[in-house]
């Protein structure tokens, strides 16, 4: 009988946290404050008929006051029982025992008035219904039903009578008593075996429920109930919990001892031992059964899971021995475990801290979330994978879809996730998708409370995935950042937490990710992985691992690493990850073919593709790295990717084998074929290009020869330095001829600043009216003139116009120096080396050195400092 009654007890005690347990409360709670028993009440009413006895039939308790009634009348029978109750009593301590289980409602077949108290003493919600008229007022979910009336209503259920018309007069609590006994669990407490009441109530629901009926459960505190009887009540639908075998020698104690012990032994009981049967050695996998649908937990749930040691660091030490079965490992591998220690020296290694994020399925750009799991999880992947597709409105309708069906079966992990999604989805919609497609969302996401989602599930449930309180008010992501800024403080100090960072933040990405949680777009979110990439770098920590370069690509913008960049000063990134990060733009970048994509992804996808640029511009390659991402890249042009970004990869290149000149040649040559044979529209910018290559070719300067008059003056500049000696003075002449015939100043600019050796003068008329309508020019050309491509003849008047202009064609006279140096710091190295050599060096150098002190010189200024002034004077 001993472990039925336990187990009658876990049973309350999930029913109370699970919202589900119903407390019918009788007489003897009520007698502990000295209210007057049943008899006791009869005892007033039997004056005028009979003498009062030691015991009355059943039906005497109900006659009697039936025949008061008829004798008196209704006046005087309601005079007698507010003598009766009229008593300035207070609840007891089992009052408050039995709201201390949460009830989900209350019904009572008393007629006082100290549940009342009990519950507005302890400031608790419940609608008290007396009567039938009472039910449509309610305005909250939960109900003191007292049953049978009450004095203050005139209404109480005492006389035979008032049994006989119950149904009549009672018929709305009548349904609703059956209604909440037939769908909770519920249990008896102050009611006898014997008592009518009970009885009556009970046989009430098995007339509704018939063979489905759920038992009850009821607090016996008299000696000791024997076998038979106890078999006799339970087939009859009551579970008798005696309180002999919680209280040793029980009847030597008051009621209200008795009812304590059974309270108390229902606050101490321990739902999570529930199962003793669960060997030591299973112990660590039992413990860990609450991650087997959880796709990944974090550390801090772990620990609230097993009482074992768990390092920052995903180290795990076991304080007992515990079998380690292999699905003990793979549950261990969800909650981020890398290493556990047995208590017998053994070392087991989970590799869970050696994932590469730019292999699959990280890799999956917008891949179709491959749903392994069938039924109810189905739909929940579904919406993820309409979500990464930027499909949020079919999205949405999954989710709630979704959470509706995980609702109806019990599936409450489920049931949050989805609309924890359906929620943040709904957001993004409001915010960035047009206001009629969001209006209806807008209206039921405001209705949406995530926090008191969760406080309503069932207490059960909270408990196995305590990890949803702080998902439901989103206080994980603020933890997180809070832990992080710690860290990142002890960083700055010297500190070596950056491995424990790193755990952090890949502990939180995985979290989210493989949990599906759509929290990735969120501002705190990506300010936690940037501020991670921030620090990784602020730490000299260059050979980048897959992670971050995974967060860069896809949490940074260009300009913001570009910023990042340059405000550590940072020339290269070493990672030996140079492979998978070519393969990983190859996906993305094909990606962009599919016309199929939204607005929304394909703009994420650009951006994710600019910033791969960077990341490749800024990688050491070394050779057979760099052929192969050249002819990656030229075989993206036209269909993903810009000559103009091939361009600026190769020129974050110190130097190009011979086998790239040659992929440059070739790409020279198809724009030759492509535009002039085949009239194709390809980007002018191909022909720059010829920059890259180290020599002339002999293919490229019979091309340049064959379409001489069809290139234009840009091109022909160019492609200048690649031609052989005879097509170069060719393309001088065909130079000179055009700029006769129509003058173009663009063109001469960049004839010089090519070093196209050639006679200028001829087109100083040409420059000096320019000038004259372009004075802006005149830097450039006092530049010209100091680097002698000009004569200063004809332009003294002009040059006296601009204080810069003429500081640069007569420094060698001794001008005062009064320049910016945002100004003469940006001068051409030609012309530095020339100011190295005059009167002015000692002061130049002198506002270098106080610029690099002050912190104010850019690199290239110190750069200069060293190769012209320092070097020059040495």
């Amino acid at each position: 009988m001993e472990p039925f009654i336990q187990e009658s007890l876990r049973i309350i005690k999930r029913a109370s946290e699970d919202n589900k347990l119903v407390v019918v409360v009788g007489a003897g709670v009520s007698m502990l404050s000295h209210f007057p028993s049943w008899k006791e009440v009869i005892d007033q009413f039997a004056g005028p008929f009979s003498e009062q006895k030691e015991k009355y039939s059943q039906n005497e308790y109900l006659r009697i006051p039936q025949k008061y009634y008829n004798l008196r009348g209704h006046k005087e029978y309601y005079d007698l029982l507010r003598d009766i109750f009229d008593l300035d009593l207070q609840s007891n301590l089992i009052h408050d025992e039995i709201l201390k289980l949460n009830p989900v409602h209350l019904i009572t077949t008393n007629y006082d008035d100290l549940l009342e108290q009990a519950i507005y003493a302890r400031g608790l919600f419940y609608d008290v219904i007396a009567k039938d008229e009472e039910v449509s007022q309610t305005r909250t979910k939960k109900f003191l039903i007292k049953m049978h009336g009450d004095v203050r209503h005139q209404n109480v259920v005492l006389k035979e009578n008032d049994y006989l018309s119950y149904s009549r007069q009672f018929r709305l609590i009548e349904t609703m008593v059956k209604s909440i006994i037939a769908s909770n669990t519920t249990l008896f407490v102050g009611y006898s075996l014997n008592d009518r009441n009970m009885k009556l109530i009970l046989n009430w629901v098995k007339e509704l429920q018939g063979s489905s009926f759920q038992p009850v459960y009821l607090l016996y505190l008299e000696q000791i109930l024997d076998h038979n009887s106890f078999d006799y009540y339970k087939s009859q639908g009551i579970h008798v919990i005696d309180v002999n075998y919680l209280l040793k020698e029980a009847e030597k104690y008051p009621y209200l001892e008795r009812y304590r012990s059974f309270f108390r032994t229902l606050s101490s009981l321990n739902l999570e031992n529930m199962y003793q049967h669960v060997s030591k050695e299973e112990k660590l996998t039992y413990q860990l059964r609450p991650l087997i649908e959880l796709k990944r937990a974090r550390l801090k749930d772990l620990r609230l899971l097993i009482e074992d040691k768990v390092s920052e660091l995903g180290e795990l030490t076991l304080l007992e021995t515990s079998q380690l079965k292999d699905e003990t490992f793979e549950l261990l591998k969800k909650a981020g475990i890398s290493r556990v220690f047995s208590r017998d020296g053994e070392v087991y290694e989970l590799n869970n801290n050696k994932k590469n994020y730019l292999m699959p399925p990280y890799t999956s750009i917008l891949s179709e979330c491959c749903v392994n799991e069938g039924g109810s999880w189905q739909h929940y992947h579904r919406a993820y994978y309409q979500f990464r597709h930027g499909n949020w409105s079919y999205a949405y309708d999954l989710y709630k879809k979704t959470a509706v069906e995980a609702f109806k079966s019990r599936h409450y992990l489920l049931y949050f996730l989805a609309q924890f999604n359906r929620y943040f989805v709904g957001k993004l919609i409001v915010s960035r998708l047009a206001p009629e497609e969001g209006l209806g969302v807008a209206d039921e996401i405001s209705q949406l409370n995530l926090e008191l989602l969760y406080y309503h599930l069932p207490a059960s449930f909270k408990r196995k995935y305590v990890f949803l309180a702080d998902l439901s008010n989103f206080s994980f992501i603020n933890q997180y950042l809070s832990e992080v800024l710690v860290l990142a403080d002890d960083l700055t100090k010297g500190s070596s937490q950056l491995e424990q960072v790193q755990f952090k933040i890949q502990e939180l990405f995985e979290f989210i990710d493989v949990n599906k949680l759509v929290i990735n777009h969120c501002q705190e979110v990506t300010y936690l992985y940037k501020k991670y990439i921030e620090m990784r770098l602020m730490q000299g920590a260059q050979e980048l691992d897959s992670f971050t370069l995974y967060l860069m690509i896809h949490y940074m913008s260009r300009k913001e690493l570009q910023s990042l960049i340059a405000r550590m000063g940072i020339t290269r990134l070493q990672t030996k990850h140079v492979d998978e990060l070519i393969e990983y733009g190859q996906q993305v970048f094909s990606l962009l073919t599919n016309r199929a994509l939204s607005k929304e992804i394909e703009q994420g996808i650009c951006r994710m593709r600019q910033t791969l640029l960077e990341v490749y511009g800024l990688l050491s390659m070394d050779d057979e790295q760099l052929i192969r991402m050249v002819r990656f890249l030229f075989g993206q042009v036209m269909v993903s990717t810009t000559i103009g970004e091939c361009l600026e990869f190769l020129t974050s290149r110190p130097q190009l084998c011979p086998v790239i000149e040659g992929m440059i040649e070739q790409q020279l040559i198809r724009h030759f074929v492509g535009r002039h044979v085949l009239h194709e529209f390809l980007d002018v910018e191909y022909v720059k290009l010829a920059s890259f290559l180290t020599g002339p070719n002999g293919e490229l300067s019979s091309l340049v020869r064959m379409y001489l008059n069809q290139l234009t003056d840009d091109e022909l500049i160019m492609l200048f330095n690649i031609t052989l000696s005879d097509v170069r003075e060719q393309i001088v002449l065909e130079l000179e001829r055009r700029w006769q015939s129509c003058f173009n100043f663009r063109s001469i600019q960049q004839a010089i600043e090519a070093q196209i050796e050639m006679d200028y003068q001829p087109f100083a008329n040409g420059i000096y009216h320019h000038l004259q309508r372009a004075p802006k020019d005149l830097i450039t050309v006092a530049q010209w003139i100091l680097c002698q491509y000009l004569r200063e003849d004809g332009f003294e008047e002009l040059m006296e116009q601009d204080k810069k202009a003429h500081f640069l064609i007569h420094y060698h006279e001794g001008a005062l120096l009064m320049i910016e140096d945002e100004w003469l710091f940006e001068l051409p190295v030609a012309i530095h080396r020339q100011l190295a050599q005059s009167p002015y060096r000692k002061d130049i150098t002198g506002r270098l050195i106080q610029n690099i002190r002050d912190g104010k010189a850019p690199s290239h200024w110190i750069k200069l400092f060293f190769d012209v002034y320092e070097h020059l004077h040495h």
